[in-house]
């Protein structure tokens, strides 16, 4: 954790760099071998221990206050919830998402929105394993990608846009998925 803390110190100014990474050890006091062990892939590493981290603060959060509401507002509020915890240090997300963006670290992409995704449907407590349970996530790997996009460039107080922003993809997601359930059933006949 301690590579991690210096790293976000110093991604703003190097990115998720070899440079970055070496500036980060040195400042851990950890021997860089050592280092390497952990992230055999340097900055790269750092970066994606970063994205599961956050993800992990999202799923120590109480689900208390989402008892009650309707499973898209739980949603709604959980990718909000996400992406504020990604606004503490929205510099080094912002790097992270360029270099993730490069054709060979799509997996590594996938990967890590696949995690968040999961995350949020298993607090939402969506265990049912049928073919909905993966067409559900990826589903919403999509609409936390783009929200996340949109909020890079928002800069109204509390992140005010990107909030009214998943609520306006909640609900054309489910527009479209109400008109692909009513084609379902125009075509039985």
């Amino acid at each position: 954790k301690l590579i991690l803390k210096n790293s976000l110190k110093n991604v703003v100014f190097d990115g998720w760099s070899d440079e970055m990474f070496e500036i980060a050890v040195e400042e851990s006091n950890i021997n860089y071998l050592e280092a390497k062990k952990i992230f055999p892939r340097k900055a790269i590493d750092v970066a994606i221990y970063f994205h599961f981290e956050d993800d992990k603060k999202l799923n120590a959060i109480s689900t208390d206050e989402f008892s009650n509401l309707k499973v898209r507002t739980k949603i709604i509020e959980l990718i909000f919830k996400r992406i504020m915890i990604a606004n503490q240090n929205k510099e080094a997300v912002k790097r992270s998402i360029s270099l993730f963006s490069l054709p060979f670290y799509v997996i590594d992409s996938k990967k890590m929105i696949y995690n968040t995704s999961n995350v949020m449907w298993n607090l939402v407590e969506d265990s049912n394993k049928s073919f909905s349970y993966y067409s559900k996530r990826i589903s919403l790997m999509y609409i936390y990608s783009t929200s996340l996009l949109y909020w890079i460039s928002d800069e109204t107080k509390d992140c005010e846009d990107t909030y009214s922003f998943i609520e306006r993809s909640i609900e054309k997601f489910l527009k479209l998925e109400d008109i692909k359930r009513n084609l379902g059933n125009f075509t039985q006949f």
